[in-house]
């Protein structure tokens, strides 16, 4: 439970949490959101009742987060510190257990029925906390937080709520849980009691905060149809209003009023950002002055943090680390967010720009270069052949951010999408630009990428492999400006905590796609299964080929060895590999062309001190040798089946051995410190051009 306020309404929140019914093994977890702690002072000791702090920032989504990570228990029931739990809500939820394809359960919100102002009785009239209507959505069914309990399993695997937002996160990760394969199930016996709003401004303030997140929702969820309509309800509001009167019911003509106050606040709050007060954007004023003589730079992407590009932050604590003023540019949060990944980091994401931030923003822009500006619109068709393009608009908030804070270098990660996005704004404020693409930014969807190379200062890729493919899509001169950048490791964050196992699984980590090749390697295991020392197959990642693999392990009748842990932060995947006594990096040249640059996860292994069996494909031989696993052809299943039982049947010893090397060469020569050392090298120099 997210909690902000006195020191009095703690101790009536704790009171009122008093009632619930718990077993032994429960336990009520408050998150107190206060500046300055006030839940301690005023709730006293409650049994079965602990209180962890809240501060990244003030929003009830982050402590939410924080409250559930610091839980214990197999499902996880969230509800608001203005709700009103009955004794046997938990009961309720959880009796009879719900199915396993259930991923959360939606209880019932009623109000409190006391009213004090005439206010708090319009709303009680309007039951706005419906639950039931939530669940009956035209777009998907989703519940609110006043009343929702969730499995841990499910909160984790799709990366728990998204932070620094003010509404909608409960909708927006009510939508994200099905799309992952789970359903909501709704109990109206397990209820809460919600307070009302007493008073014209807090209502107004509350829709104000609902219209934004709708706003919100509708960017990120395109179909859901969650923006507010305005003219034809307000209207007809106002002739229900005259109507009432005219039949002498002056209260039921007053709620009319309110309702079209509340549509009206509702649609004004949709033209602002969706941002809690903490995570408002510095003023373009104020500008900080330059960090001696390194220069400042904005990291561009599309989705952030996602839990399959670890990189990205890895690379921002670096540059930071070396003394770079470093923060983040992002189109939009991930799918899958790790929210481990950005704390610490400054991070602004586009799509929480509000309407009138975009106009003031892009009149801002339009005033300063309007030749730029020009430029950029005729521009926009000849780029919009290959990828989408965001109007200038959106891009002016971003623009402007950036000179406010006196950033003076843009990079980019992956040739689409983010690259785009650095190359306009850059010639916008005519700042130098780069890119590092990755790979299917090279082999598979090249959107404009002759262009993006003769235009940037300079272009990265993590593998001589993919320098190679890269230099053939470019001119001489842009083939010169192309450098090999190891996305490397952080060689304390990925040190073992535990000796190297005995014994133990097999793990390969990957998004499931086909150039990660891990079709090959459930038949690798089919073949491997029969080996005494072959203790089963542990595969992390999610994607669109689950279910084929699926079918492939049930298929060659090893789905009893093979375990699918689904997508995890990058905290559980160490957990996963301190077991593994090898790693699988099964990689191939997918069908449309699509292949990888060099996987992270090798480099994590080694770094780890675990023997890596890889395929030859892409960058892997440039990482992989005897000296500290094994190479085999991409694609072949039964040698990678052989490579695997040579490792499994070494004497502990041995694999310690290869681990050991292993790590001398990650740590030494691709460690994250060193290759982020180059980059910075390469934006000096292009500091320096300009």
């Amino acid at each position: 439970m997210p909690f902000c306020g006195s020191a009095d309404d703690a101790a009536e929140l704790a009171d009122a949490l008093g009632v619930l019914e718990l077993g032994p093994d429960d336990e009520i977890v408050v998150a107190d959101n206060c500046v300055t702690p006030t839940f301690e002072r005023g709730a006293g000791e409650r049994p079965q009742m602990r209180v962890v702090r809240a501060t990244g920032e003030q929003s009830s989504y982050h402590a939410r987060n924080v409250a559930a990570s610091a839980a214990r228990n197999p499902w996880l029931a969230f509800t608001d510190a203005d709700c009103r739990p009955r004794p046997d809500l938990l009961s309720a939820m959880l009796e009879p257990v719900p199915a396993e394809h259930v991923g959360a359960v939606v209880g019932a919100v009623h109000p409190v029925l006391d009213a004090t102002t005439w206010v708090s009785r319009y709303t009680i009239t309007r039951q706005q906390n419906k639950q039931a209507m939530h669940m009956r959505n035209a777009y998907k069914p989703f519940g609110a937080t006043a009343n929702l309990t969730v499995r841990r399993e499910v909160w984790e695997a799709v990366g728990g709520f998204h932070e620094g937002i003010r509404s909608g996160g409960d909708c927006d990760f009510s939508w994200r849980l099905q799309d992952a394969g789970w359903e909501l199930e709704y109990r109206e016996e397990a209820a809460v009691l919600h307070e009302q709003r007493e008073t014209i401004r807090q209502l107004v303030r509350q829709y104000a905060r609902y219209g934004a997140g709708r706003r919100w929702i509708a960017v990120r969820h395109v179909g859901s149809r969650m923006r507010p309509r305005i003219l034809r309800p307000v209207s007809r509001c106002v002739a229900a209003c005259g109507y009432w009167m005219l039949r002498g019911k002056p209260r039921r003509a007053g709620y009319k009023l309110i309702d079209a106050l509340v549509l009206c606040s509702e649609a004004a709050g949709g033209l602002l950002a969706n941002t809690p007060p903490s995570k408002a954007a510095p003023s373009a004023d104020a500008a900080p002055g330059p960090a001696a003589d390194l220069p400042s730079v904005c990291l561009v992407v599309d989705q952030f943090p996602e839990v399959s590009e670890t990189f990205v932050a890895q690379e921002a604590r670096e540059l930071a680390n070396l003394g770079i003023r470093v923060r983040l540019e992002a189109h939009g949060r991930g799918r899958t967010p790790a929210r481990e990944l950005s704390e610490g980091l400054d991070v602004h994401y586009l799509e929480d720009d509000g309407p009138l931030r975009k106009i003031a923003d892009l009149a801002w822009l339009v005033t300063r270069a309007p030749l730029r500006c020009v430029a950029d619109l005729r521009s926009r068709s000849r780029w919009r052949e290959q990828e989408p393009v965001l109007p200038l608009r959106s891009l002016a908030p971003m623009a402007r951010r950036i000179a406010g804070r006196g950033d003076e270098h843009l990079h980019a990660h992956f040739a689409a999408g983010a690259a785009l996005t650095a190359l306009r704004v850059a010639d916008l404020l005519g700042r130098p630009w780069s890119f590092t693409a990755h790979g299917y930014d090279i082999f598979r969807t090249r959107r404009n990428l002759a262009e993006k190379l003769e235009r940037a200062a300079f272009s990265t890729t993590g593998s001589d492999f993919t320098v190679a493919a890269l230099r053939s899509h470019g001119s001489a001169a842009a083939a010169q400006r192309i450098h090999r950048v190891v996305m490397g490791v952080d060689g304390e964050t990925w040190r073992r905590s535990t000796p190297v196992p005995e014994r133990g699984p097999v793990v390969a980590v990957g998004r499931l796609v086909p150039k990660k090749g891990f079709p090959v390697l459930v038949e690798a295991v089919s073949l491997l299964a029969d080996d005494p020392a072959f203790e089963g197959l542990v595969i992390v990642g999610a994607g669109p080929e689950l279910e084929a693999l699926r079918e492939d392990a049930e298929r060659l009748g090893v789905t009893d060895r093979i375990t699918f842990a689904g997508a995890l932060a990058p905290s559980a995947v160490r957990e996963v590999l301190e077991r593994a006594v090898v790693v699988a990096v099964p990689c191939v040249i997918a069908p449309d062309g699509d292949a990888d640059s060099m996987p992270v996860i090798a480099k994590e292994a080694l770094a780890m001190e675990i023997p890596v069996v890889a395929s030859d494909a892409a960058g892997l031989p440039e990482v992989v040798s005897d000296a500290c696993g094994r190479l085999v052809p991409a694609g072949d299943a039964s040698a990678t089946a052989e490579a695997l039982r040579e490792v499994l049947d070494m004497s502990p010893d041995e694999r310690r051995a290869l681990g050991a090397r292993g790590r001398e060469r990650v740590v030494g020569e691709l460690g994250s410190r060193t290759q982020t050392a180059v980059l910075v090298d390469l934006i000096r120099a292009a500091r320096a051009d300009r």
